[in-house]
């Protein structure tokens, strides 16, 4: 862990006005300075120093979704997503009950979310999608996500984990490969996470969900806005790939 020194140090570099830090993620790193008492701020300053490095705030919901939706525009890869992504994010959770837990709150394990891989994971997804998206939209999604860990938890107490593993391993699988046919059939182009794998891991759920959401006509101004940044995105793309051939 880095000392309190280092950290004022970097923190002090981090924050100067010319890197543009947002708004949001001052206000994070604040939160998560009242709530560990520096335990865990050293894990805030990576999350700052990736902003700079991105050259893009994470906690800016309308550009995230611009980062995920460049590689997404054909209506049936879109589709592909929309399936495939909750069961990558459900299987996911089912295989990281496999983990062994650390010691659990009482209140945690009444509700069937022991502290292992899946439960942990359940609570990172959470805690991100509530800071990107701080509204009834962000706030919905939630116990979602964590009422799929509970589910995810309590398999095994009803069926045979060997036989749980082997369903969610195959469907996991599977829904990966219909997410790459998706990109090289229909898209024809790579996935993001090729070019960065943490950001689009961590955004595919809430890019499916936002998509359902603008498919039911919630948040059309974010959804306007969010097809014309896609399609700036995707002529400077474009652009940067002719210069490079």
């Amino acid at each position: 862990m880095l000392g309190l020194e280092q950290l004022l140090r970097r923190s002090e570099y981090l924050l100067q006005p010319s890197h543009q830090i947002t708004t949001a993620t001052r206000s994070f790193l604040l939160a998560c300075t009242c709530y560990s008492s520096f335990r865990h701020l050293d894990t805030i300053w990576y999350l700052l120093y990736f902003e700079i490095r991105l050259k893009m705030p994470l906690f800016d919901l309308k550009k995230n979704l611009i980062f995920y939706g460049a590689y997404h525009r054909e209506p049936t890869n879109v589709a592909i997503h929309i399936a495939c992504v909750p069961l990558l994010l459900g299987t996911g959770f089912v295989l990281g009950t496999n983990t062994p837990s650390l010691r659990t709150p009482a209140l945690l394990s009444k509700v069937g979310l022991p502290l292992n891989l899946a439960t942990l994971a359940s609570m990172t997804y959470t805690s991100l999608y509530l800071a990107l998206s701080p509204n009834a939209a962000g706030a919905a999604v939630a116990p979602v996500i964590l009422s799929a860990a509970t589910l995810a938890n309590r398999l095994p107490t009803l069926f045979s984990r060997t036989k749980i593993n082997a369903v969610a391993g195959a469907v996991h699988v599977v829904s990966w490969i219909l997410q790459f046919v998706g990109h090289g059939k229909f898209e024809g182009r790579k996935p993001a996470l090729m070019d960065n794998l943490v950001q689009a891991l961590f955004l595919a759920p809430l890019f499916v969900w936002y998509e359902v959401l603008f498919k039911l006509g919630f948040y059309k101004d974010l959804q306007r806005e969010v097809h014309v940044g896609i399609e700036e995105e995707v002529k400077k793309l474009e652009k940067g790939k002719g210069k490079g051939q």
